[in-house]
């Protein structure tokens, strides 16, 4: 057993059975203290004795013998083995314990001893250590516990490493958490509320149409075709500034009347000649309807900073910014078909009257002016004239070459055929501008009788071809 001295002096003794009977005495050999009591009470404990031990009877006196002296009993021996701390300097604070030099440690031989225990002052190697830090045991930490010693922790402690493995693995776990929230809160905010447009501004229409058309001005102004209606809404009204209609009604009804009575006449001029029929004749409020629908569908608003323009048919009509009363009217030569948008400008492109060239309009939705500007005559390549020689008279030039002489009459049919495409296309191609019979006459002078039978036939497909190509890129450019 080991005990300590209040004064520091260490002593250590072997507990034999015999100390659970017999008492002992422990005296501590610097400083004189009768440590009996507590060195008793300890071994006890240590044996499992818990009661205090009964005191033998008193032996017999003695017989007095004149040769001899009489001898007590003799007491338990007891090796005590003291060591008197030598004063030592104070460790520093952050380490506590003294190095060992080169010595090994007890429990493990094979590790130099490093430090000692805080409290007790045994050697320690770092493998110790790791158990439980600058003491050696769970009773040093204690007594440094109760005395409030301060004892530092030690990095590299089973518990505390534990420890800062388990922080790395959890700001890890939140690092890789909070990364997941962040891309599930970035898609459901995406998902619910980012890809959805906000509404910035609402207006009800009383009434529903088939056609219409918005368009924003600034940052507040919104200009609007609904139906025949004309309008300007300003966002930060809930009504709109001036409406104007387009569309007069009654101004369908008398032609109305007339298709009207038309498909009257013809139905009863049918059921005389021909007999009873299923056919139906459309009311004059039907036939208005109608009427109403087509001229709603052919309105297209242009807007250029404040100036509103409304196409209808071949009219191009200017509004009033702030009252929406109609103003300056331009009129446009075959109703409009080719019309495109470019930048503050309608460009609106025709042949011209020789048809080897380009005549483009340029209309101005500022000012409202209109300019005309002609490109560069370009000739027709003499390779497509040759191309065009050589697929349409191929057999009689051969048939020609064969007997060594020159077909006229072929060489003027191949002109006649030509001219008849040449005069069609140009012709055609100016759908703005009405025919002219006196100069398709004098184009044609010369032609053979097939190719003047032939002309107004090709002058009408080339010319119904390009009326559906000018629809189309006028769809396109609105």
């Amino acid at each position: 057993m080991k005990i300590q001295c209040a004064c520091g002096t260490k002593m250590a003794f072997d507990i034999t059975p015999d100390m659970a009977v017999t008492p002992v005495q422990c005296v501590c050999p610097v400083c004189g203290a009768d440590n009996s009591a507590t060195v008793n009470q300890l071994i006890r404990q240590q044996l499992g004795v818990s009661a205090a031990p009964v005191a033998a009877p008193a032996p017999p006196p003695p017989v007095p013998v004149p040769m001899a002296a009489p001898v007590a009993a003799p007491r338990p021996m007891m090796r005590v083995a003291t060591h008197t701390p030598a004063p030592a300097p104070a460790p520093p604070a952050s380490e506590p314990g003294v190095p060992m030099g080169k010595d090994f440690c007890l429990k493990h031989p094979n590790k130099e001893v490093t430090h000692k225990c805080a409290v007790c002052g045994k050697a320690m190697c770092p493998e110790c250590m790791t158990l439980f830090g600058y003491v050696c045991s769970p009773l040093c930490r204690s007594k440094a516990e109760a005395r409030g010693q301060d004892i530092p922790v030690y990095a590299q402690q089973k518990s505390v490493v534990e420890a800062r493995r388990w922080r790395k693995i959890g700001l890890i776990g939140g690092s890789i958490g909070a990364v997941v929230a962040l891309i599930l809160g970035a898609w459901f905010w995406y998902a619910w509320f980012g890809c959805r447009p906000k509404v910035a501004y609402a207006f009800r229409f009383p009434e529903k149409v088939k056609a219409g058309q918005v368009q924003l001005v600034g940052a507040n102004d919104l200009i609007y075709l609904h139906g025949g209606e004309l309008g300007r809404i300003d966002m930060k009204q809930p009504q709109p500034v001036w409406t104007t209609p387009l569309i007069d009604r009654k101004k369908f009804i008398p032609l109305a009347e007339k298709v009207v009575a038309a498909a009257k006449k013809a139905r009863d001029r049918y059921i005389d000649e021909v007999g009873p029929t299923d056919s139906h004749v459309p009311s004059v409020e039907e036939e208005v309807n109608d009427m109403v629908e087509g001229a709603v569908r052919s309105l297209r608003v242009h807007v250029a900073g404040q100036n509103i323009w409304v196409g209808s048919g071949d009219t191009l009509t200017g509004y009033d910014w702030q009252t929406g009363k109609p103003g300056k009217s331009l009129t446009i030569e075959g109703g409009g078909y080719g019309l495109r948008r470019k930048g503050d400008e309608l460009l609106l492109a025709e042949m011209s009257d020789d048809g080897m060239s380009e005549v483009i309009r340029h209309i101005n939705l500022v000012s409202g002016e209109t300019t005309t500007e002609t490109a560069e005559k370009k000739p027709v390549p003499e390779k497509l004239i040759a191309l065009l020689t050589n697929s349409v008279t191929s057999k009689p030039a051969k048939t020609a070459a064969t007997n060594g002489k020159t077909s006229s009459r072929g060489a003027s049919n191949i002109v006649n055929v030509l001219a008849a495409k040449v005069i069609a296309s140009n012709e055609a191609r100016r759908p703005g501008a009405p025919l002219d019979p006196q100069k398709i006459a004098d184009a044609a002078q010369g032609m053979s009788y097939a190719g003047k039978l032939a002309l107004p036939v090709l002058i009408a497909n080339a010319r119904n071809q390009q009326r559906i190509a000018a629809e189309i890129a006028g769809d396109n450019a609105a």
